[in-house]
């Protein structure tokens, strides 16, 4: 389970373990959340996490994420605060966003 908070970056809960994994902002780190706000959260059918944040940017994990470390494989520069993200049934990924409005990744 996955757990999205303003100000503390993203948890994974694992249910197995009844253990947190906390991943945050680290100014050391160039694979870490690029802010500790993260609004929004959207897990797409090939499982890929997509988090959006409060830095402008919708970024995108592997879907094999490990319990150790997070890598960003994708960053998308947006015009304002990233407020939700959906796919359809084509598989396009929409972010909307409090700038520009809504804008489409094509699959």
């Amino acid at each position: 389970m996955w757990i999205a908070t303003w100000g503390w970056g993203l948890f994974r809960y694992e249910m197995r373990t009844g253990t947190f994994k906390q991943y945050t902002y680290d100014a050391s780190n160039p694979g870490s959340l690029s802010n500790p706000v993260v609004n929004t959260l959207y897990i797409d059918r090939a499982g890929i996490l997509w988090v959006g944040s409060n830095q402008e940017e919708c970024a995108q994990s592997p879907p094999n994420l490990s319990c150790i470390s997070i890598w960003w494989v994708y960053v998308l520069q947006i015009g304002s605060r990233v407020d939700c993200l959906f796919t359809d049934r084509q598989g396009n990924l929409w972010i909307g966003d409090a700038g520009t409005g809504l804008q489409q990744i094509r699959a």
